[in-house]
């Protein structure tokens, strides 16, 4: 072959390489939309979900307990449900997912590379069960791992690893993770776990999320799939921002 195939198809190798970086580079900025409600708040346009099917009135169908209404989670209670306690510097970030979901692993290993890299986020995970019974049992186990201290643990496992339903599955996860079988077996079914799926319930209905994966970084809900890329553009743009809702009340001073 010539010298000048070589460079030809060199050059050609070269430029295939580029394009996903050039494709970056020329996506638009993120287009901000305000919400209605919560005031203060913005969206952009939401990408791929699971569970879009599913009206939000009827979030959580299958596991009945009572519901907290929507209309009771203003200002700074919203804010502090929310996003808990946010350290200095920190952009807070709410993550909204289910174990059934199409695209929540993928987006849950896109958060947890962010946290591992040191990215400035602080991150609240919100089980929101929306694909029916098996998604409401899965939902649960988290939440009652998080009674041990271990929400995150069991969050990573149940979206990386194939958990059988019932005590087969319950077993395995404290058995993977050292927790107490008998006191999570007792959590599964408590009024702290009920009042937990309860709040993130009315939460999604304040921000009318219609499917999972969903998340609110700062003062912004992105719902939907999104690459590691555009989460850091846009976490990049809330911690230069810091225009937090004004209805956030003292968890304000935290953000700033």
């Amino acid at each position: 072959m010539r010298r000048r195939d070589l460079l030809i198809i060199g050059g050609l190798a070269a430029g295939a390489l580029s394009v996903p970086k050039i494709y970056a580079a020329l996506q638009p900025e993120f287009t901000f939309e305000p919400m209605d409600r919560p005031a203060g708040f913005r969206q952009v346009p939401f990408g791929a979900i699971s569970g879009g099917n599913t009206p939000i009135a009827l979030i959580g169908i299958g596991d009945a307990q009572p519901e907290t209404p929507a209309d009771d989670l203003t200002g700074s209670a919203a804010c502090d449900l929310l996003f808990g306690e946010v350290p200095s510097g920190r952009v807070p970030l709410a993550l909204f997912n289910d174990y059934y979901c199409t695209y929540c692993p993928a987006v849950s290993r896109v958060v947890q590379r962010l946290e591992d890299s040191g990215a400035p986020i602080a991150v609240t995970l919100h089980e929101l069960p929306l694909l029916g019974q098996r998604s409401v049992e899965k939902a649960r186990l988290a939440l009652a791992a998080a009674q041990q201290g271990a929400h995150g643990a069991v969050h990573r496992m149940l979206m990386e690893t194939p958990v059988p339903p019932g005590v087969p599955g319950l077993n395995r996860v404290a058995r993977a993770l050292s927790l107490n079988p008998d006191q999570l077996r007792a959590d599964l079914g408590s009024a702290d776990v009920s009042a937990k799926l309860d709040i993130t319930r009315a939460l999604a209905r304040l921000f009318a999320i219609p499917g999972t994966p969903a998340m609110v970084v700062g003062r912004t809900l992105l719902v939907g799939n999104v690459t590691q890329e555009r989460l850091e553009k846009l976490i990049e743009i809330e911690q230069a921002d810091a225009a937090w809702p004004a209805n956030c009340g003292k968890t304000v001073s935290s953000f700033s």
